[in-house]
């Protein structure tokens, strides 16, 4: 078995300085030392893994699962080393349902990855688009994309085959997902004009009954998450990060934040204790995309209101994968302060 250290030698431990986070810390420090050096505040993440290219990220109460160039990865919840349990160069996302690690491949498959025996589905249709994959509790969620069309499917943990009625076809190709015990949310993209994909987010009872269109998204989305009652995302508009939420039932689309002091990137979207949390950064330099930035964790009420900065370190990248289990935020972040993705590092910290 293949295993990567930890390089916070678990939760309890705290990280070791190194070269490489020193380094960004004197050029962020240069560019803005008439600010101060704001971009230190909050407590210092535990460093676990400096992992290159991350393609996923998912965390629950068992342990962290990732993706890299090299498979997928799991570690425990107490930290600890990466352990490799699937090399297929293939994959391309994952769900980690109640400790059970699912895949999903470049030809349209998705199966359990960790244990024999279990689950596995293929969506037979041209081209060949890796699914994508999202999950509550206990459930995991499948989108499926063809060329103009697309599918959903859920399944229990543990299970060993679909159940009954719970893949249905959809009238466009489903680029993200995610659902509770009553429905399944997911977002199609009609590409009549490919060069301008329309987005949709729609609600489909998992019982049956008709799916609801939530809202037409503007900018392509980033995950999609839940609390009891709504549905959150972000999007890109230009150069701003917008942070929306709809009701699950159907109603307006609320917009918490608009995020512009960077170039609009955005990554993943979680919620915890009555926030959405978010990566953003800023350029203090004034030397606009592709400069020097100043990259932070932020949040946002799930009102709407005020966007509050939480997290902020010289050696941080731009946030692109984040997860939120059990009062602890695990992300992903990579080296955008010169405009390259030079490396990723798996990072927690305690929820504020």
């Amino acid at each position: 078995m293949t295993t990567i250290q930890d390089s916070a030698g678990g939760l309890g431990l705290a990280s070791p300085h190194t070269v490489n986070a020193i380094r960004p810390l004197i050029v962020v420090c240069l560019v803005s030392h008439l600010m101060g050096c704001r971009g230190d505040f909050g407590p210092d993440p535990m460093v676990h893994h400096e992992l290159g290219s991350v393609q996923a990220l998912d965390v629950d109460h068992t342990g962290v699962a990732v993706i890299t160039g090299s498979g997928v990865f799991r570690m425990p919840a107490a930290g600890g080393d990466l352990d490799l349990i699937d090399d297929s160069p293939d994959v391309c996302d994952l769900a980690l349902v109640d400790g059970a690690v699912y895949a999903s491949f470049e030809a349209q498959v998705v199966r359990r990855v960790d244990a024999e025996g279990e689950l596995g589905v293929t969506f037979r249709n041209e081209p060949p688009v890796c699914p994508v994959l999202g999950r509550s509790d206990d459930t995991l969620f499948m989108g499926f994309e063809g060329f103009s069309s697309g599918a959903i499917a859920w399944a229990p943990v543990g299970a060993a085959k679909l159940p009954e009625d719970a893949f249905r076809q959809v009238e466009h190709p489903v680029i993200r997902v995610t659902g509770d015990d009553e429905a399944i949310y997911f977002v199609e993209a009609s590409r009549e004009m490919p060069a301008r994909p329309v987005f949709s987010l729609k609600r489909s009872p998992r019982e049956g009954g008709d799916t609801m269109v939530l809202a037409d998204v503007e900018g392509s989305p980033s995950n999609l998450v839940l609390d009891a009652t709504s549905v959150f995302w972000s999007e890109r508009r230009g150069q701003s990060i917008v942070i929306l939420a709809v009701d699950q039932q159907g109603g307006p689309v609320r917009t918490l934040a608009v995020e512009d002091r960077g170039c609009g990137n955005h990554g993943q979207v979680a919620v915890a204790q009555g926030h959405v949390y978010f990566g953003s950064h800023e350029s203090p330099a004034g030397d606009g995309c592709g400069g020097t930035y100043l990259n932070t964790l932020s949040r946002v009420p799930i009102e709407g209101g005020a966007i509050e900065d939480v997290l902020g370190k010289p050696s941080m990248g731009f946030i692109y994968k984040l997860s939120i289990p059990d009062g602890r935020i695990f992300f992903v972040d990579g080296d955008t302060r010169l405009g390259l993705v030079s490396s990723e590092t798996l990072r927690s910290v305690p929820l504020p």
